[in-house]
């Protein structure tokens, strides 16, 4: 069995991860919502972005970095992919190289996290040869 964890970006610019918890809504629209994660290692909690929300995948990258969803990884052909959750699955959307993966399992011991969606955008675009 997998850990459930999250990983949210804090309005201080810190990244925590843990649980994670949505409020209902406000003023009767589902949009108007915060999330909160509940850090693992500290008490308290953070409000978080929600456009920062990734779910932990459960597995590790080649040098024992957790995958979240929205993290920027590359292959053994320096090829870079971002992981997103698709069709009840974490997958690897298009390699820079133009292929696709239907899993990160099929990859895990020969990725590398190398920053996310959210910090580090260009480097996705970089190795698009945007």
């Amino acid at each position: 069995m997998r850990d459930i964890e999250f990983r949210g970006k804090a309005r201080s610019g810190k990244w925590v991860i843990g649980n994670l918890v949505i409020s209902a809504p406000q003023k009767g629209s589902l949009s108007d919502r915060d999330y909160y994660i509940f850090p693992i290692e500290e008490e308290g909690m953070y409000i978080v972005d929600p456009k920062t929300v990734g779910e932990y995948t459960g597995l590790k990258d080649k040098n024992g970095a957790k995958i979240f969803e929205g993290d920027i990884v590359k292959n053994q052909y320096e090829s870079a992919g971002k992981i997103v959750f698709e069709n009840v699955a974490f997958k690897i959307a298009k390699w820079s190289c133009g292929q696709f993966s239907d899993s990160i399992c099929v990859w895990q011991s020969q990725i590398e996290v190398i920053g996310n969606i959210h910090d580090n955008p260009k480097l996705l675009e970089a190795s698009n040869g945007e």
